[in-house]
């Protein structure tokens, strides 16, 4: 997959290029489950990176954005205050909700979860990026079979989040 950072969540450094690969191995080579949670905690790290360059440095900042006892630990609650305070727009905020929700159902089912359940379907459908039919190479308004990667849950929810970081 060639992906290409555009939203600016974060710079790409050494640390980031590493999680890269890790996070490009998962989403190419491993079990949807592993793809599913490996890509939505590179997309939790990219946002709590945002917030803490945002934030005042200090301990207070550190405490709310701790994952387990921060006021902002959950995905859900650290996109809320991203985007109130204006550093994500509410399409971006969407988006890491539905990953949050995605990752969610994947990881609380105990029999197993797939990208063709139906629930996951629809949320993955719900996904949307600036720049989906662009990298997709399709026409954004085609829901037809044949139109790409739009009936592809697995690759709408990669592309999706490597895009937003």
């Amino acid at each position: 997959m060639d992906v290409e950072l555009k939203l600016g969540f974060l710079r790409c450094g050494e640390e980031m290029t590493a999680k890269l690969k890790h996070l490009e191995g998962a989403v190419n080579h491993e079990s949807e489950t592993t793809c599913v949670v490996v890509t939505t905690s590179y997309v939790d790290f990219a946002l709590r990176t945002l917030l803490r360059e945002t934030l005042c440095k200090g301990d207070t900042s550190e405490s709310l954005l701790h994952t387990q006892k921060g006021a902002l630990g959950s995905l859900h609650a650290a996109s809320g205050v991203a985007y109130a305070i204006g550093i994500i727009s509410s399409g971006c905020k969407t988006n890491i909700d539905r990953i949050g929700s995605i990752r969610n159902r994947f990881a609380h089912e105990i029999d197993g979860m797939s990208f063709q359940d139906a629930k996951v379907v629809e949320m993955c459908h719900q996904l949307k990026g600036p720049l989906v039919p662009k990298a997709a190479n399709v026409d954004p308004s085609s829901d037809a079979p044949g139109s790409g990667w739009a009936h592809d849950p697995r690759s709408r929810f990669t592309i999706v989040a490597f895009q937003m970081v």
